[in-house]
């Protein structure tokens, strides 16, 4: 039996100390390839944003900021 079958659920979730690998991982369950370039970006912004600790990012919020790569995005 898993976790699952008893409706318990595994989330990621990212933060400020996350890393290349995790946000590359949240991009492969979206079906999202994306550059190293593309990556860096993601992890300066998620830095920026993880540092409200009761902000938690989604994989929405990839989503959203990568529309904007290669140009800056407000805070």
């Amino acid at each position: 039996m898993y976790a699952g079958f008893m409706g318990e659920y595994h989330s990621f979730v990212l933060g400020k100390h996350s890393g290349r690998s995790a946000v590359q991982y949240m991009l492969e369950q979206e079906g999202i390839e994306a550059g190293s370039g593309e990556i860096k970006f993601l992890l300066e912004r998620l830095r920026l944003v993880g540092e409200d600790p009761k902000r938690v990012i989604h994989s929405a919020d990839l989503r959203r900021w990568l529309q904007y790569y290669p140009a800056e995005l407000p805070i």
